[in-house]
C-alpha cells in the first residue's frame, strides 16, 4: 500500500483506506442517476433504530482493494456529465451526477490540490477514465513496485513502475495508472459520500497488496501473524517464509504480503495461510460492570450551606444535538454551555 505521507498530492497514488495502482480490475461501482441531494427509496438513519442506547447499530466500512482515493474521487464533487456516453459494452446512456447544494468542497482532492495538469511530476497526466472505459487491466501493486514508484517521496514514478497498460478483453492505454473515474462511472461511491462520511486521508504502515491493507484497516499495523495449515487450520511447525516475515522464536512476524486469512472459507486450501490474534486493553474509564461506570451520570450532592450549586445549561437547542461526521470534515453543533446559578440560602437550624 502506498501511504501518502506528503500532503503535496503529486501522484494519484495516495491511499483511501487500501491503496496501491490506481485501476483495479473489477469494474467500479454504479447507481442510477443522483441529483440534488436525495435517491429515491433512500432514507437514512429510518431502518432499526429502536432499542439502542444510540441510533446506531452497525458501523459499515467500505474501503477500496488495491486502489486510490483520487482513482475515484479525484474530482468530487463534480462530474463531467458529457452528453452522449454510454455504459462499457452497452448502448445504455451513463447516468448524470449533479451533488447537492451543501456539499464540502474542501475536499482533499487531486483536482483541489491542482495536479491534474502540469504540475503533476508523473510521466503522463492524470486523464479521465468515461463510463465506457471503467473495466480497466490490473495495476501493479506489489510492495517493490509501490516502493520504486513512491521513489522516496517524490511521487513521481508510477507510470514507469506500476502502470500495466495493455491486457486481454479489457480496457488499456499507455500510462493506465494515471487515469481516473468521476461521478458518471463510479455514481454509487459517490451517491454514498453525499450522504454518509468519506475519508480523504489514510495512513499506511506499508506497501503492498490487499492484505497488508485490510490488517491496517482493523489494527493499524500488520505485525503479529502466524501461519497456518489450511485444512486443519492448525499454526503450522515452521513459520512459512511467505505469510510470515522476520518471525521470532514464537514462528510470530510481519506480513508484507498478500496471504489468505486463516478464517476465510474462500481462502485457498493449497498454501499456508495468515492468523492474528490479541488483545484489547480497556481504559480505565470504562471499567467496571457493564458500562455504567462510563455512562452512570454523578451523583448530585447538596451544596454546603452559604454556597451556590451551578449547573451548565445548552445555549440553545442545536447544542443538545450530537456532533454531526460531515462529508470530510467534522460539523459540531455543540455550543458552549453558559452557567446559570441556582443557588438557595442556606436554612440556619
Amino acid at each position: 500500500m502506498s501511504p501518502r505521507l506528503t500532503r503535496s498530492r503529486v501522484a494519484l497514488s495516495a491511499a483511501v483506506l487500501t491503496v496501491g495502482a490506481l485501476v483495479a480490475a473489477a469494474g467500479p461501482a454504479s447507481a442510477q442517476s443522483f441529483t440534488g441531494g436525495t435517491t429515491k427509496g433512500f432514507r437514512p438513519g429510518t431502518h432499526h433504530d429502536r432499542g439502542t442506547t444510540t441510533p446506531i447499530k452497525h458501523l459499515v466500512v467500505i474501503f477500496q482493494e488495491n486502489v486510490s482515493f483520487d482513482h475515484y474521487f479525484a474530482t468530487y464533487p463534480t462530474a463531467a456529465n458529457l452528453a452522449g456516453e454510454t455504459l462499457q459494452g452497452t448502448g445504455v446512456a451513463a447516468p448524470a451526477f449533479t451533488a447537492a447544494p451543501r456539499t464540502p468542497q474542501k475536499i482533499d482532492t487531486l483536482e483541489r490540490a491542482g495536479l491534474l495538469g502540469a504540475r503533476n511530476p508523473n510521466a503522463v497526466q492524470p486523464f479521465r477514465l468515461t463510463p465506457g472505459q471503467a473495466v480497466t487491466c490490473d495495476q501493479d501493486h506489489n510492495y517493490t513496485a509501490e516502493q520504486k514508484a513512491y521513489n522516496g517521496g517524490a511521487m513521481d514514478k508510477f507510470v514507469e513502475n506500476t502502470s500495466r497498460d495493455q491486457c486481454s478483453g479489457l480496457y488499456g492505454s499507455d500510462g493506465l495508472v494515471m487515469g481516473y473515474y468521476d461521478g458518471n462511472t463510479v455514481t454509487g461511491l459517490w451517491n454514498y459520500a453525499q450522504h454518509y462520511a468519506m475519508s480523504d486521508n489514510s495512513y499506511s504502515t506499508t506497501f503492498g497488496p490487499s492484505t497488508p491493507g485490510a490488517l491496517n484497516l482493523i489494527s493499524g499495523q500488520t505485525h503479529g501473524v502466524r501461519s497456518y495449515d489450511p485444512i486443519t487450520r492448525q499454526q503450522t511447525t515452521a513459520p512459512d517464509a511467505y505469510t510470515v516475515k522476520f518471525p521470532d522464536a514464537a514462528g510470530v512476524g510481519t506480513v508484507t504480503g498478500d496471504p489468505d486469512p486463516v478464517w476465510d472459507d474462500c481462502s485457498s486450501t493449497k498454501h499456508p495461510v495468515a492468523g492474528m490474534s490479541g488483545t484489547t486493553t480497556t481504559p480505565r474509564a470504562f471499567r467496571g460492570a457493564g458500562s455504567r461506570a462510563a455512562s452512570a451520570r454523578p451523583r448530585r450532592r447538596r451544596p454546603p450551606p452559604g454556597r451556590c450549586a451551578v449547573r451548565a445549561t445548552p445555549t440553545s437547542r442545536a447544542s443538545r444535538r450530537p456532533t454531526t461526521a460531515r462529508t470530510t470534515s467534522l460539523s459540531s453543533t455543540t455550543g458552549a454551555p453558559r452557567t446559570r446559578g441556582t443557588c438557595r440560602r442556606a436554612r440556619r437550624r
